[in-house]
């Protein structure tokens, strides 16, 4: 029963995180490894089941944002095959240095959920209770990771609905001789709804 709303929910739902994750998911490479950021990442991606032609890979206990694409960098450098880091935007630009040297593998493919914040404070408890959340907790922002790519010479991809993550996703994963990174838009004030509605329906039948 959870398998059927699970997958009818994902079916309903508008361009969001949610939505997102369920799209990536599907598409990464057979026998490839996934790298995660923290921390929604991780939480997102345990919603789906594990696929067993990917190693899925997180430095989850350490709850922080540093190191996720640092630790990316370094896993694609011994791994044969893709290595792709799943991450959101603060991460990503916190952590951005590790792109910043010679061994960065081609095979690397970073996917960067870009919406505008610390979109995990909108989910957890307590912080949209204070006046100084957007600025302090969500700390939005409107960077982007083009200029990131540009520096580091590595190939950008970008999306910002169904149909464009769609197009985008043909042809990220190719063989290629520089790594790629694909930034994803997705709307700072609605992916807590989408979420917390998916939580709300699996309540009513009694999962917790």
């Amino acid at each position: 029963r959870c398998v059927v709303i699970h997958e009818n929910f994902i079916s309903k739902i508008p361009f969001s995180d949610f939505y997102v994750f369920s799209i990536i998911l599907s598409h990464l490479p057979k026998n490839s490894q996934l790298q995660m950021g923290n921390s929604a990442s991780v939480r997102y991606v345990q919603l789906f089941n594990q696929r067993t032609d990917i190693s899925y890979y997180a430095n989850r206990g350490v709850s922080g944002i540093e190191g996720c694409t640092s630790t990316a960098c370094g896993a694609a450098i011994d791994f044969q095959g893709i290595t792709t880091l799943i991450t959101g935007d603060l991460s990503f630009l916190y952590d951005s240095n590790g792109l910043w040297h010679q061994y960065v593998s081609p095979e690397l493919r970073i996917i960067v959920i870009n919406n505008g914040g610390g979109g995990i404070f909108r989910i957890i408890p307590g912080p949209q209770s204070t006046e100084q959340f957007e600025q302090y907790f969500e700390a939005h922002h409107t960077m982007t990771a083009q200029f990131n790519a540009k520096k580091y010479g590595l190939d950008y991809f970008q999306a910002k609905d169904k149909e464009g993550l769609s197009n985008v996703l043909q042809s990220f994963f190719l063989p290629s001789d520089k790594a790629a990174i694909l930034e994803i838009f997705t709307p700072r004030t609605d992916n807590d709804k989408v979420l917390k509605n998916y939580f709300k329906q699996l309540e009513e039948i009694g999962v917790k």
